[in-house]
């Protein structure tokens, strides 16, 4: 079964980069530009945090910062 799953989904796996795989989740959420001012400031920012507005993930993990709150939850 396993290999029938990595046989089907080769180009996934072996072929395409992330960030082809992710773009046809992505695209709806996340427009272009954000996208470009993210990897600019990840580029030419020396700036170790980020802080969003709203809840938008991705925009941490594309521009490669931490968020500047830290919501801690107790492991009861």
């Amino acid at each position: 079964m396993i290999a029938v799953t990595i046989l089907v989904n080769r180009d996934i796996w072996f072929v395409q980069t992330p960030t082809q795989v992710s773009a046809p989740f992505m695209a709806p959420t996340l427009s272009r530009s954000a996208t470009r001012r993210l990897l600019y400031s990840r580029q030419f920012s020396a700036v170790r945090a980020l802080a969003v507005l709203g809840s938008e993930p991705e925009l941490y993990f594309l521009s490669r910062r931490h968020s500047v709150t830290v919501i801690s939850t107790p492991t009861g």
